[in-house]
């Protein structure tokens, strides 16, 4: 279940650092005559940041435990994990923190 948490998650911060910061992903909903706008990216953008920290620490747990397994039975299932998952929840991290330095700071 974590494992594709950290999927999902890793996959929202590469969609977010492949944009501009000047990006505008607006929807409206209208109730009762009432229009309520809200600005998709930014909290997209929120989520991504407040969960770096989390996905580094529980990608590292992951890598540590596909690598002991794929030590311990060499199945290609275990490999596949430690080379797929790994590499998606690096990718992610490596692309949102130079995203966040390179273009908004």
């Amino acid at each position: 279940m974590l494992r594709y948490l950290n999927l999902v998650l890793a996959t929202i911060m590469l969609a977010v650092s492949f944009s501009s910061p000047q990006s505008n992903w607006s929807i409206g909903l209208t109730l009762s005559g009432r229009t309520v706008e809200a600005n998709v990216f930014h909290w997209i953008f929120m989520i991504s940041l407040f969960s770096y920290i989390p996905l580094m620490i529980s990608g590292t747990a992951l890598f540590i435990h596909d690598l002991t397994e794929s030590i311990k039975t060499g199945s290609r299932n275990n490999i596949f994990n430690l080379v797929f998952f790994s590499s998606i929840t690096l990718l992610s991290l490596y692309r949102i923190n130079d995203w966040v330095f390179t273009k908004i700071f």
